[in-house]
Order: C-alpha cells, then sequence, then structure tokens
C-alpha cells in the first residue's frame, strides 16, 4: 500500500515537471 501512494506521488511529480519543461521548451521556441 505504501509502495502504490508513493508511486503515484511520483507519477504526479513527473507530470508538473513535464508540464515545465513543456512551457520552457515552447518559450525558447518562440523566442528563437
Amino acid at each position: 500500500m505504501t509502495d502504490k501512494s508513493i508511486g503515484t506521488h511520483v507519477l504526479r511529480c513527473d507530470e508538473t515537471h513535464l508540464k515545465n519543461i513543456r512551457d520552457i521548451f515552447n518559450e525558447a521556441i518562440l523566442q528563437t
């Protein structure tokens, strides 16, 4: 049960992290 919650937490962090990376990537493209 603990493993499952940790996995969900990691996935959630990954989602926000990927979102931030995408935002930065889009900004870089716009600047070029």
